[in-house]
């Protein structure tokens, strides 16, 4: 009984490291790039200024965002 309850105790404790790395590579990895491209595109906007220049930087955004997610999810 106590070795099971041991080997129970082992698989949880692997479980919730597992999901302590996928929760710290794609919450908190996804925030620091939101952070760095808001960044980009506040910058690019008081230089050169604009609508124009705003939609530029989200469509670029959005495209390395999606190219990112469509090669994690075919890769894996």
């Amino acid at each position: 009984m106590d070795e099971t309850r041991s080997v129970s105790v082992i698989f949880f404790l692997v479980g919730l490291g597992l999901l302590a790395q996928y929760l710290y590579v794609h919450t908190f990895w996804s925030f620091v790039h939101l952070l760095f491209y808001t960044e980009l595109m506040t910058i690019s906007i008081k230089e050169n200024g604009g609508l124009k220049t705003l939609i530029s930087a989200l469509d670029k955004w959005a495209t390395e965002y999606v190219t990112q997610r469509k090669d994690e999810l075919f890769v894996g």
